[in-house]
């Protein structure tokens, strides 16, 4: 692969790395604050948040991934920071009919606009500067999270949930601050993006939601404590897939818009394939190794976490080797497609859901019931785009 994009992921995985293992080393710490149903508690509160954070970028993160040019990623850049402004008084004073609502939509908020700030930052390759942030975030995050104490107000684990709305807000300052502005005359028109709002938006909603699906379905049929070990091993598990898995997606959609098909189906083959090797090591070493490691860890009273994990590595798995796939979807103008394909595999979860809820069915079968179908939605769906791509860039004499 290119200089830039070994460049780029390199920097943007450091920055990362430091920030994950940061939250890594604070999970112990967090574990033994807080009881397993505390958190689970928790966990439930920030996943409704950061679903609500996917449905408030609009879309805009799509745009601005892939614009063709600077100047047309900072208009839509600053398209979205007016329409964030003008909704945010609004939300806020619908939200205070309840605190727990309140938390959750003022979490919501800021994390729609850190979601499109980082797919600016990505694009204008300021890679070092989305380095620091995350660096910054993830110290004041775990350090509040560590200090302050769960009885803060009424809000389930409200040390954990007012640490987070702290961390998002000034993570949201410092990307708006450090994103400066870009002087030229462009005029884009949100007509053009069409496609966006008519299935990227719409996939990635859906994704979003089976992202948090198994956490909030697990919280809503068996309770705080199941909720709480499943949303442990979703964190633990979730260490080395968003590191290397949203630096790869990052670098490679900004690869892509500006490669041509030959160029970009290399990249894509050889990401893939690396991510594969990584993958298979990493479930290897955990099969192996992982109860005794997370006894350790996190305590005897998460060892449950095991069982989950064991379902969900699988899951987590596949979606790291298809991440070069989903930053493909505009090379091979499969938009259609990637929707389908989530609204498919959704309506498959739901109905395990409704299973699930009328039926005296194990929490553990649940669990791997949703991760097999996450999974083999990712398989399905990066078959589609490699023969795509191949099509592709074969037809334009890449191959």
């Amino acid at each position: 692969m290119s200089n830039m994009f070994i460049g780029g992921f390199f920097r943007v995985a450091t920055g990362a790395g430091v920030a994950q293992l940061l939250s890594f080393l604070a999970i112990p710490v967090i574990a033994r604050l807080y009881e397993v149903d505390t958190v689970g508690q928790y966990n439930a509160l920030f996943s409704y948040s950061m679903l609500g954070g996917v449905f408030l970028t609009f879309g805009f993160n799509r745009i601005v991934s892939n614009a063709v040019c600077v100047e047309e990623a900072d208009w839509a850049r600053k398209i979205y920071l007016k329409i964030w402004l003008w909704l945010l008084p609004f939300t806020l004073l619908f939200s205070m009919v309840d605190e727990y609502v309140f938390v959750c939509v003022l979490l919501s908020m800021f994390a729609g606009l850190v979601v499109v700030y980082e797919s600016f930052l990505l694009r204008v390759k300021k890679f070092g500067s989305q380095s620091g942030v995350h660096i910054t975030f993830s110290v004041i995050n775990n350090f509040l999270k560590c200090s302050l104490s769960a009885g803060l107000s009424s809000v389930p684990g409200a040390g954990l949930s007012v640490a987070t709305v702290i961390s998002y807000f000034v993570k949201a300052i410092l990307l708006i601050s450090i994103s400066g502005g870009f002087k030229s005359d462009f005029s884009g028109s949100i007509a053009n993006y069409r496609n966006v709002f008519f299935y990227r938006f719409p996939q990635a909603v859906l994704a979003g939601i089976g992202a948090y699906f198994p956490v909030l379905s697990v919280y809503y049929i068996y309770g705080d404590h199941e909720a709480g070990l499943v949303g442990m091993s979703l964190g633990l598990l979730g260490v080395p897939v968003l590191l290397v898995g949203n630096a790869a997606f990052g670098i490679l959609q900004t690869k892509y818009a500006e490669s041509t098909i030959s160029e970009s189906f290399d990249s894509y083959l050889k990401s893939t394939v690396s991510l594969m090797v990584a993958s298979f090591f990493g479930v290897f070493l955990f099969v192996g190794f992982g109860e005794v490691f997370l006894v350790l860890l996190l305590g005897d009273k998460w060892a449950g976490s095991y069982d989950f994990s064991v379902y969900i590595i699988s899951w987590y798995a596949v979606m790291l080797i298809s991440k070069p796939s989903y930053a493909a979807v505009s090379i091979v103008s499969k938009d259609r497609l990637s929707f389908w394909n989530e609204l498919l595999f959704f309506v498959f979860k739901v109905f395990v859901f409704v299973f699930a809820l009328f039926l005296d069915f194990d929490a553990h079968y649940y669990v791997g019931f949703i991760s097999l179908i996450s999974a083999f939605s990712y398989i399905v769906f990066s078959c589609l785009v490699y023969l795509e791509m191949k099509r592709f860039s074969r037809s334009k004499g890449g191959i």
